[in-house]
């Protein structure tokens, strides 16, 4: 970018920044076309679950937009950087889901044909196929609209947005949604662990939907850090996130 642009850039962030609603649609309008070829580079032809690199520039914007408030930049610089590396996590999520779509399928109905496995027993999580059919057995139990958030968020890996559309909520009733069922998972799969203690329902969900955005924007910093922020609620948020984090990665590396 020329100097000009650069300095134009600049001006219009400060100006969205301080709450100019049209001066970020400019933004966005002038930096969607390098998000579109930033897209086209990353994905070489590939199109995850039919994504095409429109999409997922389209996606990345709408994730920006909405997060906009996390924006910790000053300069068109800073913003574009931040902007790709949204792009960057949509289509890593979105590969990954073209390959979680393949595994929600043994679940199908949703998860149905997974209600007769054998219950969870007493030791903690197990890796391999055995810890894949406790974990969907459990998930099973949950309350209907529970499971349904679990399983889009889990095994579909579908971001806060995408799962608010399908079930008809609020981006925070979702997090409110997957906060209890993840409790209920680690009660049913780790009985032996401490009981998470109850705090103000409103803080916790209040943390857990931040921590949910930060991932989807893939902005989401260590979990020390994050935890930090939310002293009052510390001793439940800690295992919550921990679960939440070993429960992904246990159905993501299938």
């Amino acid at each position: 970018m020329n100097e000009n642009t650069v300095n134009r850039l600049d001006t219009t962030v400060k100006q969205a920044l301080g709450g100019d609603r049209a001066a970020l649609a400019a933004l966005f309008l002038e930096l969607r076309p390098v998000l579109l070829r930033a897209a086209r580079s990353h994905l070489r032809g590939r199109q995850p679950c039919g994504r095409r690199p429109s999409d997922l520039a389209q996606e990345a914007c709408v994730l920006a937009l909405r997060g906009f408030a996390q924006f910790r930049g000053q300069t068109g610089r800073e913003l574009r950087t931040w902007l790709q590396q949204i792009l960057r996590n949509a289509i890593i999520q979105a590969l990954r889901r073209s390959g979680a779509t393949k595994r929600s399928d043994r679940a199908t109905d949703p998860l149905v044909a997974e209600l007769r496995s054998s219950a969870p027993t007493a030791s903690a999580l197990v890796s391999g196929r055995q810890g894949f059919r406790r974990i969907i057995a459990a998930m099973a139990k949950l309350p209907e609209r529970q499971r349904q958030a679990i399983y889009l968020r889990l095994l579909r890996e579908h971001s806060l947005t995408e799962i608010s559309a399908e079930l008809g909520e609020s981006e925070q009733a979702v997090a409110s949604l997957i906060k209890r069922g993840l409790s209920r998972l680690r009660t049913q799969l780790l009985p032996a662990a401490a009981r998470l203690r109850r705090v103000g329902s409103t803080r916790l969900d209040e943390a857990v939907l931040s921590y949910l955005r930060h991932s989807d924007l893939g902005t989401r910093p260590p979990l020390h850090t994050f935890i930090a922020e939310y002293p009052d609620c510390v001793a439940t948020l800690a295992p919550l996130l921990t679960w939440l984090d070993e429960t992904q990665a246990a159905l993501t590396d299938r």
